[in-house]
């Protein structure tokens, strides 16, 4: 029997929608208590550190704090730590050696998040320079050279700006190799959510998948019978909700208002998978209906693959870059693919 997704309003399919970054969805235990630590982390004004592998929803985690907190109605700011050049870090950040540079410049990140939040993704991956900083401000200290800085005492909830830091590195590690300094660590740790990876919400996967439906057109969403629900169920999912997310987005592209049963469903997590990467294996052969006597898994994901990789090329006229977004894959991996089975970029462009 086919699962149907659950997205029915007014007895009618809904449109796709824009869906928002701020809701925890499932309803599992891990979910109900992400959802509780959010809503006390939404009436504190501290700093927080959120935990958890890549692609668990540290950020959702965040936006919903604030989404929750009194300075939802100030700025959401997000600082991508990997992204940020170190030789300019300090003056993107905090404002510092601005003034030295002829043409205005935009205002600090600390500046931009005035009254609300300055998330720092990846923490872990800030200078030390830059930790020293942020621990001065944490710590009520005013910063030499920063412009407007921050008053973490004033009694002006506008003149404050609350930090959220995320980590999916282990910050003890860090601390250890004297990458991480201990007294920030304690400081951003004053509360602490660890967001669960997504093998330990098994429960929520279904939930999960009807959720992301509704961000594709109806006539797109897919249905699914029960062994392929407990093949994802069974799956190890390394790269966590995010990983879910482009699955469903490559079956609503590729298998559009189609029944989608185990084999399928296989050959689209394989797909989301980098090249040369070892199966994780947690059920049995067997456990998959359908395969039998005869049937040749490499033979059918192979076939499946090149299907899937000339779909997406044809769908983005050739350019590859687009067909890599829209395959939920990395440009570099859509083109290893697309070496290993020959396939020619310009028999896909557009002609005219």
């Amino acid at each position: 029997m086919y699962l149907r997704h659950r997205e029915l309003k007014a007895g009618k399919e809904a449109e796709f929608e824009r869906l928002p970054d701020d809701v925890i969805i499932g309803d599992g235990g891990a979910a109900h208590s992400l959802r509780q630590m959010v809503a006390l982390a939404a009436a504190s004004d501290g700093p927080l550190l959120l935990t958890g592998p890549a692609g668990c929803g540290k950020k959702v985690a965040a936006r919903a704090v604030y989404a929750a907190s009194p300075q939802r109605n100030h700025p959401f700011v997000t600082v991508n730590v990997a992204a940020l050049a170190e030789q300019n870090a300090i003056e993107l950040l905090f404002g510092i050696g601005a003034e030295q540079h002829r043409r205005a410049r935009p205002p600090s990140l600390f500046a931009q998040a005035r009254g609300g939040m300055l998330f720092f993704d990846e923490i872990a991956d800030l200078s030390l320079e830059c930790q020293a900083l942020l621990e001065q401000l944490l710590n009520h200290a005013e910063i030499p050279g920063m412009p407007s800085s921050p008053k973490r005492n004033s009694a002006e909830p506008t003149d404050k700006v609350r930090i959220i830091a995320a980590s999916s590195q282990c910050l003890a590690s860090k601390i250890g190799e004297d990458r991480f300094r201990q007294d920030l660590y304690y400081h951003l740790s004053l509360l602490s959510i660890h967001v669960p990876p997504l093998r330990q919400r098994r429960e929520d996967i279904a939930t999960l998948i009807d959720y992301f439906q509704m961000a594709h057109p109806a006539a797109q969403r897919f249905v699914m019978d029960g062994a392929a629900l407990q093949l994802l169920e069974a799956y190890h999912w390394p790269g966590n909700i995010r990983e879910l997310r482009n699955l469903v987005a490559r079956a609503c592209l590729f298998h559009p208002g189609r029944p989608l049963g185990a084999r399928r469903m296989a050959a689209l997590l394989t797909m989301g998978q980098p090249l040369r990467s070892k199966p994780h294996r947690q059920s049995k052969p067997n456990d998959l209906v359908g395969i039998g006597p005869g049937f040749n898994l490499k033979a059918y994901l192979d076939d499946e693959e090149l299907r899937f990789i000339q779909s997406a090329l044809q769908q983005a006229g050739g350019i590859v870059q687009h067909a890599a977004d829209l395959s939920g894959l990395k440009r570099t991996t859509f083109i290893e693919k697309m070496k290993r089975y020959g396939i020619n970029q310009a028999e896909f462009k557009k002609k005219g």
